[in-house]
């Protein structure tokens, strides 16, 4: 199947933000996230691409549908959130004013296994590399492998992005936010992310 990929920065991005949100709110409901929120709850976090300038929504599409996103941003942004994670890389030694922020990897279910991952992560860092980027991190969820909402047939993403060359650090992250819980209930609690990077050494230009 063909897609066809565009992308979005900064203000340009303001067409799609809900779509971003909507994808986030369905993903991330899932294990491991196990995200409850909300449009309002996500105005914070999505607005910050159409203020960012170097924000870029690199958007798949099947006719006029969309169906896949990859956003991201630069590490070094005044986005709280991504700020305080890249003062604890900083505290580890990494110069994070070379690093892009790769956010979310989301492609609509019937869309998925059909290479259009490998399409948004390629076209994401040759974007970056354009900004003058030398790498790339981003996150991912930690949660035991005995966690009772884990599904018996998940499939652990950390093999994913394995296969794109990131490489898991020892540097643990924190992100307070409202979590489904095993009883049914929603508790909003610090939940542990993993920090991933990926050097621009093994990519062709």
């Amino acid at each position: 199947m063909t897609f066809r990929i565009e992308v979005f920065k900064g203000h340009e991005t303001a067409p799609y933000i809900q779509k971003l949100a909507e994808m986030r709110l369905k993903e991330f409901a899932q294990f491991p996230y196990l995200y409850k929120g909300t449009l309002e709850d996500e105005l914070p976090y999505i607005n910050v691409y159409t203020q960012e300038p170097q924000a870029i929504l690199v958007s798949a599409f099947q006719g006029n549908e969309l169906v896949g996103l990859f956003s991201g941003m630069p590490l070094e942004t005044f986005a709280p959130f991504v700020k305080s994670w890249a003062d604890k890389m900083k505290e580890e030694g990494f110069e994070t004013q070379k690093f892009f922020y790769a956010g979310e990897l989301m492609i609509e279910s019937h869309f998925r296994k059909q290479g259009l991952g490998s399409q948004l992560m390629n076209r994401l860092i040759q974007e970056a590399k354009q900004m003058g980027f030398k790498a790339m991190m981003c996150v991912t969820s930690i949660r035991s492998l005995n966690h009772p909402l884990r599904p018996k047939a998940y499939f652990d993403s950390d093999t994913i992005w394995g296969k794109y060359g990131l490489v898991k650090t020892p540097i643990v992250f924190t992100a307070p936010y409202p979590t489904h819980q095993a009883d049914g209930t929603v508790k909003t609690e610090q939940n542990e992310l993993a920090c991933w990077i990926k050097q621009w050494d093994d990519i062709p230009d």
